[in-house]
């Protein structure tokens, strides 16, 4: 066997069913936080272009955004894979639906903000 394949299966030796289910919820959590962040901050700019236009700001979007970033401090809390993987698909069923609708709902906005910026001005 090549070093590699040894230094995995030494990996491997101990790695039980419970250190899985840690780095699993590890890894979902912090999964979480990334797409709060960067669902935060798309709203952020949109609520920007939408100040620019002289529109009404965002407020429920943040609200879905909130229950999102609250139900992912369960995933700390859950017992067994079934209940992780449910919690968590709702979290990010949340998370994308916030960003999709966000996305389509101000498409045309966005779209001439930023052609404005990268069109060049003669």
């Amino acid at each position: 066997m090549e070093s590699i394949d040894l230094i995995m299966l030494q990996i491997g030796s101990g790695f039980s069913r419970d250190i899985y289910f840690l780095l699993t919820k590890i890894q979902g959590i912090l999964w979480s936080i990334a797409n709060t962040v960067l669902v935060f901050y798309f709203l952020k700019i949109t609520g920007l272009i939408r100040l620019y236009n002289h529109e009404k700001q965002i407020r429920y979007r943040y609200y879905f955004l909130l229950v999102s970033a609250i139900l992912s401090l369960f995933l700390l809390f859950t017992e067994n894979g079934t209940v992780f993987f449910a919690l968590e698909a709702a979290i990010y069923g949340i998370q994308y639906t916030i960003l999709l609708y966000t996305l389509i709902l101000e498409r045309k906005e966005l779209m001439y903000y930023f052609r404005e910026i990268v069109s060049v001005k003669e």
